[in-house]
């Protein structure tokens, strides 16, 4: 799925671990802080490009996803990482990664409080 243009920055719960900016395939990122708690796996040997761009991926539903485009269009979206990202920071069930975007939740109990556990 084609990610459009992204700024953000990827939270574990209420630590900053990575900021970044991504245009489609061209990414710029600069590591902020370290969890010792939990490093998500695609950090597990360091940031850089590549890992930044597979956590965004993977955190996106496929693009063969039934009734993806029917949904997309219900809540007036497009079907592009930017706009499903900015829906979902980037939560997956599971773990408690999100993206803080400038103009969304800032801490996780607001992510929380949107999307339950």
């Amino acid at each position: 799925m084609r990610l459009g243009h992204i700024t953000g920055i990827i939270m574990y719960k209420d630590v900053e671990l990575c900021w970044f900016d991504v245009n489609d395939t061209i990414v710029e990122y600069k590591p902020i802080g370290k969890c010792e708690e939990y490093i998500p796996w695609e950090f597990r040997n360091g940031y850089s490009a590549a890992a930044v761009l597979e956590w965004l991926q993977d955190r996106l539903p496929e693009d063969n996803r039934q009734g993806l485009y029917e949904t997309c269009c219900r809540y007036g979206i497009r079907m592009i990482g930017e706009d499903i990202l900015k829906i979902s920071n980037g939560r997956e069930i599971g773990d408690r990664c999100w993206i803080k975007f400038a103009t969304g939740p800032q801490t996780s109990e607001e992510v929380l409080e949107m999307f339950g556990d």
